[in-house]
């Protein structure tokens, strides 16, 4: 496989990748500068993704991004709240980046890449009004509920 990544090395060397003056004064009138071992070209029908997101013909999540939320969401429907949250915080909640804050709770966390993927696909998408609807479902069912029966057993 090294061997492999050197020959691209070598290919790159002496085949750079050319970008046309004007794309390249775009990139760097805008301060940025362009490092040609970044620099790839993609057909039309690869995937074509930038920091995260997939830029092919419109702005969109990664499918791996709606499987892990769909999968989120139906672990908390049918095995409760305090298991995915088990679940969650062993598995994939990451140390946050502020010494300050808390690692974020499983509903926060679902609720902010839900609300990420409204931003990124937009708010008239079904897919996302879906998982919206679901998590309104779930929140209400368990997390309302919790803060309502204490209330209920005291009188």
């Amino acid at each position: 496989m090294s061997a492999l990544i050197k020959n691209l090395d070598l290919v790159r060397e002496k085949y750079p990748i050319l970008v046309s003056d004007e794309l390249e004064y775009l990139f760097t009138s805008n301060g940025f500068t362009l490092n040609q071992n970044k620099i790839r070209l993609l057909y039309p029908h690869q995937k074509q993704q930038v920091t995260g997101l997939v830029v092919n013909k419109k702005l969109n999540v990664s499918r791996k991004y709606i499987r892990n939320l769909r999968a989120a969401l139906y672990s908390w429907e049918k095995f409760g709240l305090e298991k995915a949250s088990q679940v969650y915080l062993e598995k994939y909640a990451k140390t946050p980046t502020l010494k300050r804050k808390k690692k974020s709770s499983f509903v926060e966390a679902i609720r902010g890449k839900i609300e990420f993927s409204k931003n990124v696909r937009g708010r008239s998408d079904p897919i996302t009004q879906k998982f919206l609807d679901k998590y309104s479902e779930l929140y209400k069912r368990d997390v309302i509920q919790a803060k309502e029966e204490p209330d209920s057993q005291s009188t």
